[in-house]
């Protein structure tokens, strides 16, 4: 499984002319939520309804993650990625002179390492 952990993470970028995957994952975290509200681009709606609580469980079930945003939810799922070494890169996040992550600059070489990082045997 992989994520993409921040704030419109799922619309960061423009999925109509770029799918990398086959399926996307996509998580609400809301307490009340709803998974016929997610973003049109999620193929899997994940509707927790657990609110922050969620960013644990949510982390340890990723094989990698990719960082996007910068909020405070952010930063405490970078947190625990590190913590449980479960890889993760940033794109365009903003923690880059706070945070020593792997850096991308595209959507496309976000998922390409992601990818990579999951299918290493020690993940």
């Amino acid at each position: 499984m992989l994520l993409a952990i921040g704030h419109r993470a799922e619309e960061d970028d423009e999925r109509a002319d770029h799918r990398p995957l086959d399926e996307d994952i996509g998580r609400r975290g809301d307490v009340e939520c709803d998974a016929a509200e997610a973003n049109p681009y999620i193929d899997v709606p994940l509707a927790t309804g657990m609110g922050e609580m969620r960013n644990a469980l949510i982390v340890r079930a990723a094989q990698a993650a990719i960082a996007i945003g910068g909020g405070w939810g952010t930063l405490s799922e970078i947190a625990m990625a590190q913590r449980i070494k479960t890889p993760v890169v940033g794109l365009h996040d903003a923690f880059p002179s706070a945070i020593d992550i792997p850096r991308v600059s595209s959507p496309a070489a976000a998922v390409a390492w992601a990818l990579e990082q999951a299918a290493r045997p020690e993940v």
